[in-house]
């Protein structure tokens, strides 16, 4: 099924594909989400525009952008964060003897790090405290290219922490392990700490703010309007008699009736014999539906308007006509907005629409021929 979010960015990325980027953050809390690599634009170039979240808990979901800063765009508040860099714990245990200054082993494993499992050696002085040696270890693992282009060293006191500077899945093999190498007095620590659990970055799409997420939403629906989707009654019922009924409330523009025979399953051959008037359902003379016959009645309604983000379109619509189609729509209200501004290209991008919906229907209709088995069956 095709939701409003998908549809939404499926039109936003054919009337404005220069504006729309896409990426994985790599930073990101339930208030914002940054990707280094990709946010790279001045500040005002993404403020107020939208944000569609691809993967991850909040997949499929689409936020208005409240502001970019330093290749971070802030939204709405959403109920729990986007992604998570993981952070790694070591805790120094014990103190360098008089006589036991040398080197302290320190090995750092991590998946995707250039060499790991990584080993250190530290040098470290006689009577050196856990807190010292922590200090010694923190300023190594800083000259360590592999480690400061992975992780971002931290810690205080006797600890040494690790966090990943991009948002990856939880790594389980994370590890710092510390160790008396050429020294003694440390009380080996071969397991750190998981303290902060590491969450994927998300995929996500992102469009600066030439058309607002309302306003390509109203375009859709707008499209919607133009097609319809089949409705089926059944409340009426046949007494072999009766040969007008009252249509209920609601149904109008009658497509098909079928009957059905609840005493045989599956036996529900359509009327050729029926005819629409004037809020009344009327068959034949002699083909009035016999008794306890249920009359299927399938008429046309107007697909219900899309407003959240997870609605789904009717899968009796053409997804790829409802595209370009409220493309078009768009396209057309921004003639008036933007005119002939040449960074909106809004005449080249209409005639590309246009072009590509000619020979595509509303709706996906079904076949012209239906084949009925000789139980009746279609």
């Amino acid at each position: 099924m095709t939701t409003l979010a998908e549809l939404s960015l499926r039109v936003a990325k054919i009337v404005m594909p220069e504006h729309v980027l896409s990426g994985t953050a790599t930073d990101g809390s339930a208030t914002y989400l940054k990707d280094i690599h990709g946010l790279t634009q001045q500040n005002s170039y993404w403020n107020l525009g939208i944000l569609w979240i691809l993967s991850g808990t909040h997949s499929g979901k689409v936020l208005d952008i409240r502001s970019h800063l330093t290749n971070k765009v802030t939204f709405d508040s959403l109920a729990s964060v986007i992604c998570v860099q993981q952070v790694e714990t070591a805790t120094v245990v014990g103190t360098i003897g008089a006589a036991g200054a040398g080197n302290a082993t320190v090995i750092v494993t991590a998946s995707g790090l250039t060499g790991s499992p990584k080993t250190l050696s530290v040098a470290v002085a006689n009577n050196d405290t856990a807190s010292q040696v922590a200090t010694k270890i923190r300023t190594a693992l800083n000259a360590d290219s592999d480690i400061t282009n992975f992780f971002t060293v931290g810690g205080s006191g006797a600890t040494v922490s690790l966090t990943t500077k991009i948002a990856r899945a939880n790594d389980t093999t994370m590890n710092i392990s510390v160790d008396n190498g050429t020294c003694s007095g440390l009380t080996a620590a071969p397991t750190s700490a998981n303290t902060t659990a590491g969450v994927a970055g998300p995929r996500y799409s992102v469009a600066r703010p030439v058309y607002t997420y309302n306003q390509i939403k109203s375009a859709i629906n707008e499209a919607l309007s133009e097609t319809y989707v089949e409705e089926e009654d059944d409340t009426l019922v046949g007494d072999g008699e009766t040969l007008e009924f009252t249509l209920p409330a609601g149904v109008q523009d009658v497509k098909r009736v079928e009957l059905e025979d609840t005493s045989f399953t599956g036996y529900q051959p359509e009327s050729h014999h029926w005819k629409e008037r004037a809020g009344k359902l009327r068959f034949d003379y002699g083909y009035a539906p016999d008794d306890d016959r249920v009359i299927h009645v399938f008429y046309r309604a107007d697909h219900e308007e899309l407003t959240d983000y997870d609605d789904e379109v009717d899968p009796e619509i053409n997804i790829k006509w409802l595209t370009y189609k409220a493309a078009e729509k768009l396209l057309l209200w921004a003639v008036g907005q933007y005119g002939d501004q040449k960074e909106y290209r809004v005449e080249d991008r209409l005639n590309i629409v246009l072009n590509n919906l000619k020979g595509k229907f509303p709706r996906m209709e079904g076949p012209d021929i239906e084949l009925t088995t000789a139980a009746g069956e279609r």
